[in-house]
């Protein structure tokens, strides 16, 4: 079948939502389908995109330009809804062509503005990884204008269920890991607590913050690894300033995808405390890939993944509190983090990983 992959901000920007798209597109075409990737042309590229390309020499990929990045690069400004919109509607009509001219029998998207610029003869499959903050009309007719709607989780499914009042079926397919690419190694834990992520406000870092205050309170004397940027990253400083934290907290900034692996099996526990909006979040199934202790709030799509006790700890959303105190007993008992990393493993390989994930999306392509 012949499958266009639209997710224009994969060529600059490396997130969750990029990296879906560019492994459900590598694994489609490792199932026998010619995939077209379509991304944003622009002079600067992510290194996780510029290796991407060199690793999948079979993917077609086409670049189309916007007006606008001729004098103001979406590479260069931080990424926001508002930009994402503005670079969306900016390709619009070029999106449309390609997809007239190519006469492409699927298109698979991932953003609301981007569903709205595919023509009405092509069949399309609008996948939903997160629950908007507002209604807006753009996502009205995105689920007008798609065949098919796939959420990556359960909570993402019935948010826009509730939001949005969709009466067509969502169906569900959860996120994914390469399993070959994250992987337990032996090196040694010296990272106690590990945060890996955007840091934005609904990321929840700010009470992981508090939450190392407690520990350090009661005389626990625990280090926080932050490593990733956003643009919440100068509130979060800031804060650690007035906590007098700054022994306790290291800012690594931006880390690389080559760095990752050894990052997670480095951790003790990766901790990731969102809130609100989130589907099931890629660094934690990668977390879980390596084996790594999780503690995660009890909320969004990370319940779809942790069950508690069992492959992870849960905690109530921006309860710091209870947070520092699953930090506390999986430093207390290591046998139980252990316990808890090798069974998050076991889910991964069991039915969270890109093999799955490619036969699930088949079974729905097949239905269309």
């Amino acid at each position: 079948m012949k499958i266009c992959e639209y997710i224009p901000t994969a060529s600059f920007f490396v997130g969750g939502g990029e990296i879906y798209p560019l492994l459900q597109a590598k694994s489609l075409v490792k199932t026998g389908h010619n995939v077209t990737l379509v991304v944003l042309k622009t002079k600067v590229e992510s290194e996780y995109f510029i290796k991407y390309q060199q690793d999948n020499p079979k993917l077609s990929i086409v670049k189309i330009e916007s007006p606008i990045e001729l004098s103001n690069s979406f590479a260069k400004r931080e990424l926001s809804h508002k930009v994402a919109h503005e670079l969306y509607f900016s390709l619009g009509r070029a999106f449309s062509f390609l997809c007239a001219k190519n006469n492409f029998d699927l298109v698979i998207t991932h953003y609301g503005p981007g569903a709205v610029s595919c023509p009405s003869n092509i069949k399309q499959i609008l996948f939903l990884h997160g629950v908007p903050s507002t209604i807006q009309s753009v996502n009205i007719a995105a689920v007008m204008a798609a065949d098919k709607l796939v959420a990556v989780s359960k909570s993402v499914a019935d948010g826009w269920k509730k939001m949005f009042k969709v009466k067509k079926e969502i169906d569900i397919i959860y996120n994914a890991v390469d399993i070959q690419d994250y992987y337990p190694i032996n090196v040694k834990k010296n990272i106690d607590i590990l945060y890996l992520g955007r840091l934005i406000e609904i990321k929840g870092v700010q009470h992981l913050i508090q939450a190392v205050k407690i520990l350090k309170d009661a005389e626990c004397k625990l280090k926080l690894t932050i490593a990733g940027k956003g643009p919440y990253e100068n509130e979060l400083k800031k804060m650690v300033k007035i906590l007098r934290l700054e022994n306790e907290v290291i800012f690594l900034g931006y880390v690389n995808e080559s760095d990752k692996l050894e990052l997670y099996n480095r951790a003790k526990i990766c901790v990731f405390p969102s809130y609100a909006k989130e589907g099931v979040l890629t660094t934690m199934l990668e977390a879980a890939s390596t084996a790594t202790a999780i503690v995660t709030a009890n909320c969004c799509g990370m319940i779809d993944f942790i069950d508690n006790g069992i492959n992870g700890l849960l905690f109530e959303p921006q309860n710091a509190k209870e947070m520092a105190e699953k930090i506390m007993l999986l430093i207390n008992d290591s046998d139980m983090a252990q316990n808890l990393g090798r069974n998050a493993r076991k889910s991964v390989e069991r039915s969270w990983n890109w093999e799955y994930h490619a036969k699930a999306v088949e079974n729905i392509i097949k239905s269309m």
